[in-house]
């Protein structure tokens, strides 16, 4: 199987859940090898002089400095938080090269609060097959990474699996305590599915500056008993769960093959354990073999520009 980018460049305009500011972003293509690289627009006209319009932040786990509510890359001036639902969709299409360029803002736009909007536009920029084979993370090692009431269980496996469990009793967490997903549908699956949060946290939020952009057109609002709006899915919730992983666990530079099993973790424990796994080198990097192509169930790539209807 081939590495991927985009064909073509495409832009698109949204808002920063925390911050409330409009942000536009440019996805382009990148040469084989690149992997995901975030442009921040450089406005210094000294530098614009010496052609440093950017200022390159790539998508790396030693490069995240923030997973409070999000995954931040980079140090301020130069950085960006809400990576993981682009990255999500990077994973979840098989785009391993990529430059995004962010304009006016430090956070990627929101839009729906899920990672459609990414997956839509990386579809209609189109897929650009490159000369390189990809290679693939596969872990070697099992590891337990357990912080409080969070664990995660990475596993060797002959795919990617993901595992996510929820211990909460909340009522509004109904059908939403397990799930279990191998990513080969992840178009309708997972991208749609939108991030949430409790109304009874978004005055102190506000007051830290942040969900500052938050709204029902973004994420999925909870009281104590219940979702305030329709849900996608019955599981929506823990789905977004699924598709946070994702995005993390792309921070690693390549597809992941093995089993990741979750309970009550977020952005945090998932930057722990990838560090973890690096430092102990729990891995390997391969070619796969000729079973790993694009037929392949877990590998398949969409050629529609259909999303599930929500």
């Amino acid at each position: 199987m081939k590495q991927h980018t985009i064909k073509k460049p495409i832009s698109a305009t949204g808002i920063g859940v925390h911050s409330g500011k409009e942000v536009k972003i440019t996805l382009k293509p990148a040469p084989v090898d690149t992997g995901v690289v975030f442009l921040k627009s450089n406005d210094s006209s000294q530098l614009r002089a010496y052609n440093l319009l950017y200022n390159s932040i790539p998508a790396s786990v030693e490069n995240v400095t923030n997973t409070l509510m999000a995954t931040t890359i980079g140090k301020s001036p130069h950085k960006v938080t809400m990576v993981e639902h682009l990255l999500s969709a990077c994973s979840g299409l098989h785009i391993d090269n990529l430059y995004v360029e962010v304009k006016n803002s430090d956070e990627m736009p929101i839009f729906d609060g899920s990672a459609s909007t990414y997956a839509h536009l990386i579809l209609e920029a189109g897929y650009e097959t490159q000369v390189e084979d990809r290679k693939f993370l596969k872990i070697t090692e099992p590891f337990l990474h357990r912080d409080g009431e969070a664990t995660i269980i990475i596993e060797p496996h002959n795919k990617l699996e993901i595992n996510f469990e929820l211990t909460t009793i909340h009522p509004a967490f109904n059908q939403n305590h397990t799930f279990t997903h191998d990513c080969s549908h992840y178009i309708d699956e997972i991208a749609p599915a939108r991030t949430f949060g409790f109304v009874s946290d978004l005055a102190k939020l506000r007051a830290n500056d942040l969900a500052l952009g938050a709204s029902q057109d973004n994420c999925i609002p909870l009281d104590e008993y219940k979702p305030l709006i329709h849900k996608r899915f019955d599981n929506e919730m823990i789905r977004h769960k699924v598709l946070d992983v994702l995005g993390d666990f792309y921070l690693l530079g390549y597809p992941f093959i093995g089993k990741i099993s979750c309970t009550n973790s977020g952005h945090k424990q998932n930057n722990e354990a990838l560090n973890h796994l690096l430092r102990a080198k729990l891995y390997e990097i391969i070619t796969p073999a000729k079973k790993f192509t694009r037929k392949s169930e877990i590998y398949h790539i969409p050629t529609t520009l259909t999303l599930a209807k929500v």
